[in-house]
């Protein structure tokens, strides 16, 4: 993997184990960046990040996987990335940037979206994230130095609509979410 020439390949597999080779991509994709490769649920997009070996940002990519070739673009730079994953309909990849000692955001992007939307501001701390449905997440974190709170969010809306849940929690607080 830390080969000059290192890189993924894509497959489909069917459940009778017929596998379909998609394409090659080179890259250091084991160590290279904050965000390793995360598939949507429908098989057909990826997100990961890729590593600046001087120091710099991540360069956050979107991969576009179809049978008869792999689109790879870059949707944001950003120090640090946390990739949280796609929702259930696999057209809105979220994830999140909180510099040490923030404040962060969080973001929401996907297949055709001219750039990511932040949703969520002021970020000191972003622990857990869980999608309600395909537009809305709950996550556990803290803005601005407030105390750990659950909150919930629809992943295009404005950061000022955050909504609170549950306010005082602790760092060890655990959540689910069920329709």
């Amino acid at each position: 993997p830390l080969a000059a020439d290192s890189s993924v390949a894509f497959y489909r597999v069917t459940g009778d184990g017929v596998a379909t080779p998609y394409g090659t991509l080179p890259g250091n994709f084991v160590f290279g960046g904050g965000i390793q490769i995360q598939l949507a649920p429908d098989g057909a997009h990826a997100a990961y990040s890729v590593g600046d070996s001087g120091g710099g940002p991540d360069t956050l990519r979107m991969l576009t996987i179809a049978s008869d070739a792999l689109g790879n673009g870059v949707f944001d730079n950003q120090a640090g990335p946390v990739g949280w994953g796609w929702s259930p309909a696999s057209d809105v990849y979220v994830y999140s940037v909180v510099p040490a000692g923030g404040p962060g955001k969080a973001y929401a992007t996907g297949p055709g979206v001219e750039s990511p939307h932040a949703f969520a501001e002021d970020l000191t701390v972003l622990k857990n994230l869980r999608w309600v449905n395909g537009n809305t997440v709950v996550f556990l974190g803290q803005t601005s130095g407030s105390p750990w709170t659950l909150y919930r969010q629809i992943t295009g809306g404005e950061p000022s609509a955050v909504q609170t849940l549950v306010l005082g929690l602790t760092d060890q607080a655990t959540f689910d979410v069920r329709p």
